[in-house]
């Protein structure tokens, strides 16, 4: 399987980001995986994000550079607030986003990227369970 993956070109290689937070905000996990991304993007790769509440984003639709970001005294809206509760459906929400991307990505070898132990942990678990896709799992903020 492995040389599978070295005789492919690296356009023919989707990485899905999966993280439990907020993508747009200013710093933390979303500006990391927004750097991520657009390091990935820039070296040829496939990339596509699955955030909070089943949120798919792929390189056309990120919209903005990793320098980018949000005023910190910008009030957080409800829909952000909904976003940090923990949330069951998300899981469900996610597996279904993911499940119906790879229909339309059947071309593509997939890779999961997994940066917490919240529900894009379970997510991928199950996607890599089913699916037996590599599964790379990067947990940000502990010693």
């Amino acid at each position: 399987m492995i040389s599978s993956y070295r005789s492919r070109s690296k356009a023919s290689l989707l990485i899905y980001l999966i993280m439990g937070g907020i993508l747009h905000r200013s710093g933390g996990w979303g500006k990391y995986i927004r750097e991520l991304a657009t390091y990935l993007i820039r070296y040829g790769f496939r990339v596509k994000i699955l955030s909070r509440l089943g949120m798919l984003y792929d390189e056309n639709a990120l919209g903005f550079s990793p320098s980018q970001s949000n005023n910190v005294n910008d009030p957080i809206s409800i829909y952000e607030l909904i976003q940090n509760l923990p949330n069951p459906a998300t899981v469900f929400v996610g597996i279904f986003r993911i499940i119906k991307d790879f229909k339309k990505e059947r071309d593509f070898l997939k890779i999961l990227h997994v940066h917490d132990l919240s529900s894009s942990l379970l997510i991928a678990f199950l996607i890599n369970t089913f699916f037996r896709l590599p599964l790379v799992i990067q947990v940000h903020g502990f010693l």
